[in-house]
């Protein structure tokens, strides 16, 4: 990089370790102060995983009122592509809907004769995205073709058949998978890593970056880490783990020690170990914690652990805890841990919170399916599956973000009746609803008001418009003959079939972002070229599609 090995030196700031609170503490004190600071260079934060960095964006948005200019957090990889842009190269990364469908591509192409270990679930709707991870696994731990060539070797040396013809399966599979990303103009992750860390040798990279919350590195990151140690691009690093009074990382951390050791070896002991102010109470909890041998006695928890019958009840018992801390202690900060993250939950949780006054910040990124109108239209796309069953095309004929086909025709549509009507008469699914639906057929229940039989009929007609309304506008979608056919009918029947807020709400400004982002997924899935990923895919098109979107 045209810099002495000195001037390297010193521009490493240090290496921070303790606990997740601690060194947290140290980083947001020290970002307002870092970030942007010098025009004409950016200052990166790297993270390893995109919900710590929304994590850490919510903090920063609750706690600091400042621009941010010239500054990034981002995950490694992210990191990584910038830096092959700001070179001149951009690197060529499939879109979901492509790598899906280059994947599925590979997976026909080794399993089309129906040999292999898998061949019998390959076209399981599962197995495609299990495929992708497990491949991706295998770049996080630099492992390529060759790497498998070897294992399947010693497997046959050894006498181990069954275990060999397993490598050689995967191995064909790596190489079918490589040889799909690059017809359909793509690069592996690997490939991506390698340009990035030979462009250290050129000097120009105008970045600092500091790396937080990395315990553990993957081979492939760690080439990164590695350059960017010996360029002197690092600034600082901050380190989670628990530490002894001599400095040394608990045995409960065993599984960083290593990392921990390449760390303190690269930063020559100028190590600063943060600790953090919990109370004595706390310190002796996580102590038993993180001990590798169970503890000889138990003793009380040093804080009150409540419990609630169900999940709504737990969030208003949460809220009103909150809330009283907000009272008590306006100054603090207040963290909420949950075991497990549930978007379906999150609604109910900013319903409750607005309750009591307690200020919620929107998500950053949510799964497309979960968002209300991509939901609904999957909905949709499932009752053509299933044959129209009569729960789901009520509750699809219900939302409020379907366009109803007999608006303007002076009767009010009642879901609720209809609802109320198909039970009594039976409707399943299917041709039910031309065969069953009939006025002689219905009682009178207390559910609807006093109406003639002639409004029975308005009503009746009304859903059978509606039926045969949904019934056309899906047909497109189910005789789709190719990926461009499917994106067309799917983003047709989103137009025509779907109404949007277009208030300022927070729900309508999340609404609008989901259905941009499905609207260019459809965009991608349209280009997909169907000389190198075949039709259909081999889960069928609405299946594969409904992956995409979760």
């Amino acid at each position: 990089m045209g810099r002495t090995m000195e001037e390297r030196n010193q521009a490493i700031s240090s290496l921070f370790a303790g606990p997740f609170p601690a060194i947290e503490e140290r980083l947001l004190s020290r970002l307002p102060e870092a970030f942007g600071r010098s025009p004409g260079r950016e200052d990166v934060l790297l993270v390893p995983s995109n919900e710590l960095r929304e994590h850490l964006l919510r903090r920063l948005a609750a706690k600091w009122e400042g621009s941010a200019a010239g500054s990034s957090i981002m995950t490694l990889y992210d990191f990584t592509v910038r830096l092959l842009k700001h070179r001149g190269i951009f690197p060529c990364e499939l879109p979901p809907a492509h790598a899906s469908a280059a994947m599925m591509a590979a997976v026909r192409e080794v399993y089309g004769g129906g040999y292999g270990d898998f061949a019998a679930i390959s076209a399981m709707p599962g197995f495609v995205p299990a495929l992708s991870r497990t491949m991706a696994d295998f770049e996080e731990g630099w492992l390529g073709e060759e790497a498998l060539r070897e294992a399947e070797g010693r497997a046959r040396a050894q006498g181990k058949g069954p275990k060999a013809r397993r490598w050689g399966e995967w191995r064909l599979l790596f190489r079918a998978v490589e040889r799909k990303i690059t017809a359909a103009g793509g690069m592996s992750r690997r490939r991506i890593f390698q340009e990035a860390v030979a462009g250290f040798e050129q000097p120009g990279y105008p970045f600092r970056a500091t790396l937080y919350g990395f315990y553990d590195f993957t081979r492939l990151q760690w080439t990164l880490v590695d350059a960017l140690l010996a360029s002197g691009l690092l600034e600082a690093v901050y380190f989670p783990a628990v530490f002894g009074e001599d400095g040394a990382i608990s045995p409960a951390y065993a599984y960083a020690a290593l990392t921990w050791e390449r760390l303190l070896r690269a930063f020559e002991g100028n190590v600063e170990f943060l600790r953090d102010a919990a109370s004595p109470g706390v310190l002796t909890l996580r102590e038993r914690t993180f001990s590798p041998f169970p503890p000889e006695t138990s003793d009380p928890f040093p804080f009150p652990v409540l419990s609630a019958p169900h999940e709504e009840g737990e969030f208003r018992l949460s809220a009103r805890r909150v809330r009283q801390w907000l009272d008590s202690r306006p100054d603090e900060d207040i963290l909420l841990v949950c075991r497990n993250f549930a978007e379906d939950a999150v609604p109910a949780w900013e319903r409750i919170a607005a309750e009591y006054g307690i200020r919620t910040a929107g998500r950053l990124a949510v799964p497309l399916a979960s968002v209300p109108p991509v939901r609904v239209l999957l909905q949709m796309i499932e009752t053509s599956e299933e044959s129209f069953p009569r729960r789901k095309v009520i509750d699809v004929l219900s939302s409020p973000y379907r366009r109803q086909a007999g608006e303007g025709s002076g009767v009010a549509p009642r879901p609720d009746l209809w609802d109320v009507w198909t039970r009594e008469l039976m409707v399943v699914s299917g041709d039910d609803w031309e065969k069953r639906l009939s006025v002689s057929g219905l009682r009178r229940t207390g559910e609807e008001p006093e109406e003639g039989e002639g409004d029975r009929k308005a009503q009746l007609a009304l859903l059978q418009g509606e039926i045969r309304s949904l019934r056309e506008s899906l047909r497109p979608v189910r005789e789709a003959g190719g990926y461009r056919d499917l994106a067309r009918a799917i983003r047709s029947l989103l137009l025509s079939e779907f109404r949007m807020t277009t208030d300022d709400t927070g729900e309508a400004e999340r609404d609008r972002r989901a259905v941009s982002a499905l609207l260019a997924l459809l965009d991608d899935i349209e280009r997909i070229p169907e000389r190198v990923v075949p039709w259909p895919p081999a889960e069928g098109p609405l299946p594969w599609f409904r992956t995409l979107l979760s």
